[in-house]
């Protein structure tokens, strides 16, 4: 019962391991790409609005005013400008490193679960604890206490 409660402590870290670079990956890297995309598409839009702007300016019969207004909305559009193209770079570089991390993540997690599931069912506790070890994969220890059989879901969560 030992070894099993010990391999099922290492399984329960693999699982939690896996689950927690599956959250990561979706919940924060993830998201973070896409609240940038979001940005660059928003800054796109401004970009346009006061190119847009800054054309009918430029068309206007030129009063000291319009000049004014010209000079003020060039400077506006200028940072718009510089805005739009420094979100348009972090987007380009932020899906470059999703796509590189989103497969390596992936790959590394896929093999370490599935080589830890397999070390589990075939009842090789030494292996299992080699593939923990080499994944760098905490487990806490099982109890007698912490053990399925001894004791209902309800009693364990008094």
């Amino acid at each position: 019962a030992v070894v099993s409660t010990q391999s099922t402590g290492g399984l329960l870290g693999a699982i939690k391991s896996f689950v927690d670079s599956l959250h990561t990956l979706v919940n924060v890297t993830m998201q973070d790409t896409i609240q940038t995309i979001k940005n660059y598409e928003n800054a796109r839009i401004e970009y346009d609005a006061y190119r847009n702007e800054l054309s009918t300016l430029q068309n206007a019969p030129q009063t000291d005013a319009n000049r004014n207004k010209l000079l003020e909305m060039q400077i506006i559009f200028d940072d718009r400008k510089r805005k739009w193209e420094r979100l348009m770079e972090d987007t380009h570089t932020k899906m470059n490193l999703l796509n590189e991390n989103k497969n390596t993540v992936m790959k590394q997690q896929l093999e370490m679960f599935n080589s830890a599931v397999i070390a589990y069912f075939s009842g090789n506790g030494e292996q299992l604890s080699d593939i923990l070890s080499e994944y760098h994969i905490k487990t806490r220890k099982l109890s007698g206490d912490d053990d399925a059989t001894s004791k209902s879901f309800l009693a364990r969560h008094d």
